[in-house]
């Protein structure tokens, strides 16, 4: 069994993709889509680079998603601090009525 021919079709496919995953590589991202975009990859070529972009296509999902998530932080933050501010104004609005009589009694102040 150690003859037989199909471990190595099998593994020249493998080592063609990673040479070409390799090639990708080397040119970058802008570049594949580019070769991709003027039809100058055909093919297992085609749907190779496809699957290598996809890596970079599901980077930029997931930047996106952290992005909106921090943006989402940032805005439940601020309503919160808004809250409280307003529950503070609140607050006061009820005290200084009722404590300002008081104070201008103690300081002989006439309203």
């Amino acid at each position: 069994m150690a003859d037989d021919p199909v471990p190595q079709r099998i593994e020249i496919p493998k080592r063609a993709k990673q040479r070409r995953f390799e090639q990708f590589e080397r040119m970058g991202e802008a570049r594949v889509r580019e070769l991709i975009l003027i039809g100058r990859y055909t093919g297992q070529t085609l749907e190779w680079a496809r699957e290598w972009l996809s890596r970079f296509d599901n980077a930029s999902r997931e930047e996106r998603m952290e992005a909106s998530n921090r943006e989402s932080s940032q805005t439940a933050r601020s309503a919160k601090n808004a809250a409280w501010a307003a529950a503070i104004a609140a607050v006061m609005a009820v005290i200084v009525p009722i404590v300002m009589p008081f104070i201008f009694r103690y300081f002989g102040i006439k309203p």
